[in-house]
């Protein structure tokens, strides 16, 4: 009896970790946004916001990823798109104050939501080696994926058209 509580236990991490990560970064990004639009005769330039926003999302995707990972590669990957969805009603908004392409930010989630089973798969595969190994290559997988964070959102962003 005391299995299956301890399971649940352990299973609600991953899903408390996601949301709250999303939470962390969706809802401070949200303020922020709300608070920066102002009325008027002409369409507020969000394009930066709409980066800033990806960007973040990247991040906690690569930075989360450790504390989101499950067992299983299925199981990962709900949590990384639960992660990654907590923010989207703000894409709405995006969209509706007309200064963001509707293909640049269906494009972009795309490409995010794609990483997610990827990232989730590589991370399960990883855990299947020796552990001392485990470990630093896990740490590898996240480092080169943060230095690609600061290299490649300029690049990428040209690419999808933002």
């Amino acid at each position: 009896m005391s299995t299956g509580g301890r399971g649940g236990e352990v299973g609600a991490g991953p899903w408390r970790a996601a949301l709250l990560g999303g939470l962390l970064y969706g809802l401070p990004f949200g303020v922020w946004l709300l608070a920066g639009l102002e009325p008027g005769p002409s369409v507020p330039d969000l394009l930066p916001a709409h980066r800033a926003l990806l960007w973040s999302q990247a991040l906690a995707l690569v930075l989360l990823l450790p504390a989101v990972a499950f067992p299983s590669w299925s199981q990962g990957t709900l949590a990384l798109v639960l992660l990654q969805a907590l923010p989207w009603p703000l894409l709405a908004l995006l969209y509706r104050a007309g200064s963001v392409p509707l293909e640049g930010i269906l494009s972009a989630q795309a490409l995010l939501l794609l990483a997610a089973p990827s990232l989730a798969g590589v991370w399960h595969l990883l855990g299947r080696i020796a552990v001392p190994w485990q470990l630093v290559a896990r740490a590898a997988l996240q480092g080169a994926l943060l230095l690609g964070l600061l290299a490649g959102p300029g690049p990428l962003a040209g690419g999808l058209g933002l």
